[in-house]
């Protein structure tokens, strides 16, 4: 095996040149403009940034390929991060089958080469590989040059937001474990994380981590669900909330010399609350957060030395609170909630004019489609803010700057540090797959949908034939379906304003009809002739949950005017009719079309006009999930340490045991004979990134 020289990359028209063709690596079957990577009876489709490493890495086939001209040629607008190059290599290598790493040689601290064999009908390759062999380092050298002088927005001044210069990004952790929720102390020579523990990554410790040294230490003893945390001005404590069946409770962590524990003790019980916000620690000993109060968002604080709380705002109209910012000198209050028309916005406020008619009064800044979230910069006088996806800087005028920070991963939690010179982030890779899983585990399972990325929101056609589904495998969500006999894919939703959340897709009882939503904004997706057609119901707003029998309408979680209710959606005449203005719970139709509710313990027929509901079933357990189908409703129930699968008979309105399940089996939906489940397989990684910034044009 040759080990080649070190070469810089193709000009930017041959890869556009390669990119249109088909052609074979060693058996392999690659289709660029597809992005799908073929052999046997696997079809594989990856990313377009693995498929960029590709067609580069073939470019200069036996060459090596430094890693920052690749990086450079892939993620051309972004910091210099050598993670994504592995990761990509990691998904190739694992599609091309190449344990021994010698189709894809590593060569240390230098790069990468590609030593397979290349099958291409219409010589493109050799034309392009000529090509290459008359270039010159210059452009390996003026590539260098652009990268290390990209600047990107993040901080905003009273003209417009100031551009900044993001020096570096190094990982802080690399573990099998989870780390979330970084805060640096107020020195900055700390920060304190959420680790997650061996097996669980839902059940977790609060650690603490000496930047200098990266030293690591352990602050609680027993590991729970934890939410968020927050450190207290002076640096001797941190508060953090911790979830469980009970409810929710924020406690405290009181230090001795940064890194001893003195004590832990409980500062707030909250035993009604299921969900709660971040939390924000002022001054004086004030906490503020959002939480559902009596069926509503609002925004309350909690005086943590004589235990009086106050809700300061319930969410109306036009303003539903879901996250709060809170100023480094505690002075201003970022709240982000939705708007009328459910976009999200903030509002930034003085602390002490947080009346509801100051938050009323106070002119919201409209940040876009998607849920944003944010942080201070320690001048006080600008945020950064994200979507899970992108960050953007945001000044006190509204100017917002996106940041050139190219990312297929999920975002969380950006803090600046005390001094303004570094940004400290949580990065997630996810990846899940989707199998279908015979219902009485006579048979293995069989992996269908495996984009090497998230493929989730699995929803089974009434014939069970197909597979509709989302999939992060382009960067952003788009709605496919997946032939089962054929295992052919067909994109149906490309989704163009890549916006960040679309709905579980609910399938029609003919098999040619898929309804569901784009942040609020639902769509039907209807087939004829080998093709389909999308519709907007632009009259609408809300999450299609399913369709009506017999009837072309949808059972709708819906959003209309700002307010929340289960409603039943005409497609005919366009009305909407609310069934249910409350929707504390989930919402199924029977098949005579009777709105159900289900609690975690039982069925409920709902009832209108005052009368009352009826009970139509109750469980030994907790219902965990429901798949509604024509036959019936079938629960995955908990009872203790076990999981079973029941259905819920619309014929006998009786309701019964079909199976034991897996502790850890996660279902996407049912088949309505109970012939077999769509099942989900799901890694998970969570690592703290550090930005380095430094200031100027």
């Amino acid at each position: 095996m040759k080990t080649g020289t070190v070469v810089v990359l193709s000009e930017t028209k041959n890869i556009n040149e390669l990119a249109k063709k088909t052609f074979y690596l060693d058996g392999f079957r690659i289709d660029p403009l597809k992005g799908v990577i073929e052999v046997a009876e696997e079809v594989h489709q990856i990313e377009p940034k693995v498929m960029d490493v590709l067609l580069y890495l073939i470019l200069d086939l036996g060459d090596v390929v430094e890693q920052e001209i690749l990086f450079s040629q892939v993620w051309p607008k972004s910091i210099y991060s050598p993670g994504s190059i592995r990761r990509c290599i990691t998904i190739l290598r694992k599609i091309f089958k190449d344990d021994n790493k010698t189709l894809i040689v590593t060569h240390p601290k230098r790069g990468y080469s590609l030593q397979g064999k290349i099958h291409f009908p219409d010589k493109l390759l050799d034309q392009a590989v000529k090509t290459r062999k008359k270039r010159t380092t210059v452009l390996a050298i003026t590539t260098m040059i652009l990268l290390s002088c990209i600047t990107i927005a993040l901080l905003g001044t009273k003209q417009a937001p100031q551009n900044i210069h993001v020096v570096t990004a190094s990982p802080l952790t690399a573990s099998e474990l989870h780390e979330d929720g970084a805060r640096f102390s107020p020195d900055g020579q700390y920060i304190a994380f959420i680790k997650s523990i061996q097996g669980n990554e839902h059940l977790g410790h609060i650690w603490l981590m000496n930047l200098e040294s990266e030293q690591e230490y352990q602050l609680t003893k027993e590991a729970t669900y934890l939410k968020s945390l927050v450190w207290m001005q002076d640096g001797k404590a941190l508060l953090y909330v911790s979830v469980a069946q009970k409810g929710i409770s924020i406690n405290r962590i009181t230090l001795n010399m940064q890194t001893q524990v003195s004590s832990i003790i409980e500062v707030l019980n909250l035993p009604k609350l299921t969900w709660i916000s971040s939390i924000a620690w002022a001054k004086s000993n004030q906490l503020f957060y959002i939480a559902k109060h009596k069926g509503k968002y609002s925004l309350i604080r909690s005086n943590l030395t004589n235990g009086e709380q106050s809700i300061l705002f319930s969410e109306d109209d036009s303003f539903h609170p879901y996250e709060i910012a809170l100023s480094k000198d505690s002075q201003q209050l970022a709240i982000f909630a939705l708007n009328q028309k459910y976009n999200s916005t903030v509002k930034l406020m003085a602390v002490n004019k947080l009346t509801t008619q100051d938050i009323k009064e106070t002119k919201e800044i409209v940040l876009g489609q998607n849920k944003y979230y944010g942080a201070w910069h320690p001048n006080n006088q600008s945020l950064v803010i994200h979507d899970g996806r992108e960050l953007l800087s945001l000044n006190m005028q509204g100017d917002m700057k996106k940041i050139a920070f190219e990312n297929y991963q999920y975002l969380r939690y950006p803090e600046f540090s005390p001094d303004g010179k570094q940004i400290l982030l949580t990065r997630q890779v996810l990846d899940e797959d989707i199998w279908l899983t015979p219902s009485d585990n006579k048979a293995l399972s069989t992996k269908v949908i495996n984009s090497n990325t998230t493929d989730f929101l699995a929803s089974l056609s009434p014939d069970g034939k197909k597979i509709a589904f989302v999939s992060i495998q382009r960067g952003f969500p788009q709605l496919f379906v997946h032939d089962i006999e054929s295992a052919e894919q067909t994109l149906l939703y490309d989704n163009p304003k890549q916006l960040l959340f679309i709905a579980y897709p609910v399938w029609h009882q003919s098999s040619t009809k898929i309804a569901s939503a784009l942040n609020q904004r639902p769509f039907v997706i209807e087939f004829a002739d080998n093709a389909h057609t999308i519709k907007e119901l632009t009259y609408s707003k809300g999450i299609p949950l399913q369709w009506y029998f017999n009837e072309e309408s949808l059972l709708m979680k819906n959003y209309d005017q700002g307010n929340k209710a289960y409603a039943k959606l005409s497609l005919l005449n366009q009305a909407t009719t609310t069934l249910l203005s409350s929707i504390e719970h989930h919402a199924q139709l029977s098949n005579d079309n009777e709105l159900l509710i289900i609690s975690n313990t039982e069925i409920i027929q709902a009832n209108f006009n005052g009368k009352q509901p009826v009970p139509l079933a109750t469980v030994n357990g907790e219902i965990i999930d429901h798949y509604p189908t024509s036959k019936g409703i079938y629960l995955s129930i908990k009872n203790q340490d076990t999981l079973s699968l029941w259905l819920y008979d619309f014929s006998s309105k009786k309701i019964n045991k079909m199976s034991e399940l897996s502790n850890d089996l996660k279902i996407w939906d049912v088949e309505k004979n109970n012939n077999f489940m769509l099942t989900i397989s799901r890694r998970s990684e969570k690592d703290l990134l550090l930005l380095t910034l430094k200031y100027g044009d």
